[in-house]
């Protein structure tokens, strides 16, 4: 199968402060024959990428107005957005790379949403991807217009060893019902990034649910794991393949769990209290069966990696 070459494609990065999915987006840039890589990073992050080892020309780039967007995807044919759930920012970015002619815009959301921003309740979508969509309408009769892809992740790793995920259940009324939530790892997701760059398997202009379905149950005994120094049982079941599925064993998505976000984020404001999640409930989500290549990290191997030496 024939990729797309990367070695002279201009790539832009916009990041946030999330370093690691950063550094993890580059080396997989790298690694597939990129050379034109810069990184703009936040001019109050200066401390953090400027010291950081990643191989890419970095950048401090102000991200208040759209003017700052435009200078910083200047040149660039294909823009990488890292931020995430910052609504006005990645519209003042899709105004940017369209004025800029930007060929592709990659970008992701959580599928969180305040519920006052969810216009059509039957077929909710965040305002991201809303937007994303009134884009491509508008500008469906254009070739030259900014293509996109939107991910849709679930929770990050990184949020399980901090948060005691497995109390979402006090949202459901039955004990013994096994809640499966989506978790992303991020390793995983810059992977899918750049598979997705160099496919010419993928639509553009459409979103793609990303991650795995874990059961509540195993994010509770990793957080025990990560806090309280157990020992992590190798056998214990976590996606929803590892169950047998039976009569006897109920299976749920999530939908508006409301305790969720106080769970993530227990300082977090009423404002944010009120988000709700919508997770599409597929365990074997299209991208995967698209790019029939892709190794896949698990947060289950993810995990194991994590903490391998303390289950020995």
């Amino acid at each position: 199968m024939k990729f797309i070459d990367l070695s002279d494609i201009e790539i832009s990065l916009i990041c946030d402060g999330d370093l690691r999915l950063a550094a993890q987006i580059v080396i997989r840039l790298r690694n597939r024959g990129a050379r034109k890589i810069r990184l703009c990073y936040p001019t109050d992050q200066y401390l953090v990428y400027a010291n950081a080892d990643i191989d890419a020309i970095k950048v401090p780039c102000p991200q208040a107005t759209q003017n700052h967007f435009k200078s910083s995807v200047s040149n660039a044919t294909i823009v990488i957005s890292l931020l995430y759930n910052n609504y006005e920012k990645q519209e003042m970015l899709l105004d940017a790379c369209t004025e800029q002619g930007v060929a592709l815009l990659i970008t992701w959301d959580s599928g969180m949403e305040l519920e006052h921003y969810v216009r059509d309740k039957q077929c909710p979508r965040t305002r991201l991807h809303k937007l994303l969509l009134n884009h491509r309408a508008t500008n469906k009769n254009k070739p030259d217009a900014t293509r996109w892809i939107l991910f849709q992740v679930g929770i990050f790793d990184e949020e399980i060893l901090k948060n005691d995920i497995s109390t979402v259940t006090t949202a459901f009324n039955s004990p013994n019902q096994f809640i499966f939530l989506n978790i992303t790892v991020k390793e995983d997701l810059a992977q899918l990034i750049v598979e997705t760059i160099v496919s010419r398997e993928i639509q553009l202009d459409r979103n793609y649910v990303v991650g795995d379905f874990v059961a509540h149950t195993y994010l509770g005994h990793v957080y025990q794991v990560a806090t309280k120094g157990v020992r992590l049982n190798l056998g214990m079941p976590a996606e929803i393949s590892d169950f047998e599925v039976t009569n006897a064993l109920r299976l749920s998505g999530i939908v508006s769990a409301r305790p969720l976000p106080r769970i993530l984020y227990p300082g977090c404001s009423l404002f944010f209290y009120k988000l709700g999640i919508e997770i599409s409930f597929q365990h074997d989500a299209a991208i995967y069966k698209i790019l029939k290549h892709h190794r896949r990290t698990t947060f289950k191997e993810w995990i194991h990696n994590q903490f391998y030496d303390c289950s020995k």
